[in-house]
This record gives C-alpha cells, sequence and structure tokens, in this order.
C-alpha cells in the first residue's frame, strides 16, 4: 500500500510541474529541424516493416514537436530503405532558439512548486531518500 502512496505522490509532483514545462516549450522556436536515416536490415521484407515503423516513429516525433514549439519552417525528414544490405544511420540537424531569461523563469517557478522539499515516502525502498533530506539538514 506504501508503494501506491509513493507513486501517487510522485505523480503529483510531476503533474505540478508539467504546465510550467509547457508553458517554457511554447517559447522555444525551431528553425531548422533536417532528419534523415538509412535503413537496412539485410532481408527486403524485414527491412520494409522497418521503414513503416520508423515513418510511424518520426512521424510521431515531428507531430509532437510540432504541437509543442513553434517551428518556423517545415521539418525536412526522410527514410531510404536498403534492402540488400544491413545498415543503420542517421542525421540529424536541429536548429533551436530560447531566450535564456524564459529558461530561468521556468526554473524559478519549477522550483517554488517544489519547494515544500522532497515529499515523504513511505514506502521501504524511497523512505531511505527521507533520511538522506534529513541527514542534509542536520548537518
Amino acid at each position: 500500500m506504501d508503494n501506491l502512496h509513493d507513486t501517487k505522490v510522485i505523480i503529483q509532483r510531476v503533474i505540478d510541474v508539467v504546465p510550467i514545462l509547457k508553458s517554457f516549450l511554447k517559447k522555444i522556436t525551431v528553425s531548422k529541424f533536417e532528419w534523415h536515416s538509412h535503413i537496412g536490415v539485410g532481408d527486403a521484407a524485414n527491412t520494409g516493416m522497418i521503414t513503416g515503423l520508423g515513418w510511424s516513429i518520426k512521424g510521431t516525433i515531428v507531430g509532437v514537436m510540432s504541437h509543442y514549439f513553434s517551428l518556423k519552417t517545415p521539418p525536412d525528414y526522410s527514410i531510404t530503405p536498403s534492402f540488400q544490405v544491413a545498415v543503420s544511420e542517421t542525421r540529424l540537424r536541429c536548429m533551436i532558439h530560447f531566450r535564456i531569461g524564459y529558461a530561468m523563469v521556468a526554473g524559478i517557478k519549477a522550483i517554488k512548486r517544489w519547494r515544500g522539499g522532497l515529499p515523504k515516502f513511505k514506502s521501504q525502498t524511497l523512505s531511505k531518500l527521507n533520511d538522506a533530506d534529513s541527514d542534509k539538514k542536520s548537518v
């Protein structure tokens, strides 16, 4: 039962910081995003499946990026299958911009949310963190 309590405490702490993180991510501008891959496993059928999986992963990542970041230019990404040779190669080129002040403000807000210190864990494994926190305060 203590593990469930600790999990709830950790999840609540993370949820408290999510709005701050989302606000900061909206201030990040991606001016260039290029991601080109060359994939092959030696077998044409398996290469085709892995290439499709790669497109799914890349599409999801680019979709999430476009939701959270401000993209100045459309992302340029591709996957080139190599049906006869086993090869795995990827090149990623990304240029992001943000003002350091925005990062500092987000950091300060996150610290204010967490200023209560570490949560009091009840499970045996995580309660060791409570002991480590009290050792630091006594010094």
